[in-house]
């Protein structure tokens, strides 16, 4: 949308195929903690999905920042280090 592709998640969500909850779905995952963004991108390869899954990460994004660090912790232990946790 930003580069004037699209103008709407609907006219993306057309282009794309997909409905436009599908397409505020995804663009919701943009709304998680930077730490947990920067841990998800920094898991090896063949990291098994269950661990990181769409559907595990979506409900926090509906809560602030440092409540997404503590229920990512929970769900998947050790995911964020102490130092992330600490700054968070």
């Amino acid at each position: 949308m930003q580069s004037g592709e699209a103008r709407s998640r609907a006219d993306l969500a057309r282009q794309e195929g997909v409905s436009a909850t599908r397409i505020t779905q995804v663009l919701a995952l943009l709304d998680l903690h930077p730490a947990i963004r920067d841990a998800i991108r920094a898991l090896p390869p063949g990291t098994p999905e269950r661990y990181v899954a769409e559907r595990r990460l979506r409900p926090l994004t509906r809560l602030p920042g440092r409540e997404q660090i503590r229920e990512i912790e929970r769900l998947v232990p050790g995911l964020i280090t102490r130092k992330v946790r600490d700054v968070a």
